[in-house]
């Protein structure tokens, strides 16, 4: 963190209207000339060093945090924030705004079967607290992990209203599909309708771990267990992310995606990743909360 210097950032500004400020200064930020998480100078101080009035400095903070590049802390100043935590209308492409953004797991590591269970079910319930709009199980072999997804759907159905639910689980040729399509009826008819089919699950998937609010001993074991998944994982702060997803063939186009929750998390890892999921990416690629 830095505290930007009031003389150096008025010698940067041409213009004293509260917009044109404003203006000069998101550019600057586009520009990364003022890095993320920097403290602006004070209104007093800025308006001092341009020779103009505490309210015009007043207005034009207030016309960056209507953009969403800046945001004002009690006791902490107004700084400047990372693009992935701007306002999902202010997305500018390329291509559409993400319409709606999911997460997949295959359970939540816990020690011991039970607690793995219901540790799932409060991440699915903590997803649509968020907003996020589906949540959709897989499969997992072993002690931990959802062995039977049809039957944790079933029960998130009581415990969720909004968040709509899916499964990667495939039946085995004569190995019961009448039983197990009636199971999944069941489902949609607990959850009222709100099942969904694997054409939506499966248009953009990609293992993401956002590292913007994680601890440095958080990010080394995600780090960790992304280098030992087969497959590519998007780690980092939420901001390159969301570049390295819009640089993707494969995303553009997309209108909805679902974020896999790496396998082995425990609940609280899972929560901390969907909270910068929620509140960090989503935002940055055009997403924006379901209400509740």
């Amino acid at each position: 963190m830095s505290e930007l210097d009031a003389e150096k950032l008025a010698g940067r500004l041409t213009d004293r209207a509260p917009a044109g400020i404003a203006e000069q200064i998101g550019q600057l930020i586009e520009a990364k000339v003022l890095p993320v998480d920097s403290r602006l100078p004070t209104v007093r101080d800025l308006a001092q060093e341009l020779g103009v009035s505490v309210g015009t400095i007043a207005q034009a903070w207030s016309h960056l945090r209507e953009q969403g590049l800046v945001e004002t802390r009690r006791r902490g100043g107004t700084r400047v924030v990372p693009r992935a935590r701007r306002r999902a209308e202010d997305f500018a492409g390329p291509g559409e705004p993400l319409k709606r953004m999911g997460f997949i797991s295959s359970g939540v590591h816990a020690p011991g079967p039970a607690e793995g269970l219901e540790a799932t079910l409060r991440i699915i319930a903590h997803a649509e607290d968020l907003g996020l709009d589906s949540a959709v199980l897989s499969p997992a072999s072993g002690e931990q992990g959802v062995s039977s997804p049809v039957a944790v759907l079933a029960a998130a159905t009581q415990r969720t209203a909004r968040i709509r639910l899916g499964t990667t689980a495939t039946i085995p040729a004569g190995q019961g599909e009448n039983s197990v399509s009636a199971d999944l009826d069941a489902v949609n008819l607990l959850s009222g309708g709100r099942l969904i089919g694997s054409e939506e699950q499966a248009q953009l998937v990609r293992t993401v771990i956002p590292t913007d609010t994680a601890s440095r001993e958080q990010e080394a074991r995600y780090r960790e267990i992304a280098e030992a998944l087969p497959e590519h994982v998007l780690i980092g702060p939420s901001d390159e992310i969301a570049d390295a997803l819009l640089a993707d063939p494969d995303y553009v186009g997309a209108q909805y995606a679902t974020f896999a929750l790496p396998p082995s998390l425990d609940e609280t890892d899972c929560t901390h990743i969907l909270n910068d999921v929620a509140s960090r990416l989503g935002p940055a690629l055009g997403w924006a909360p379901s209400p509740r």
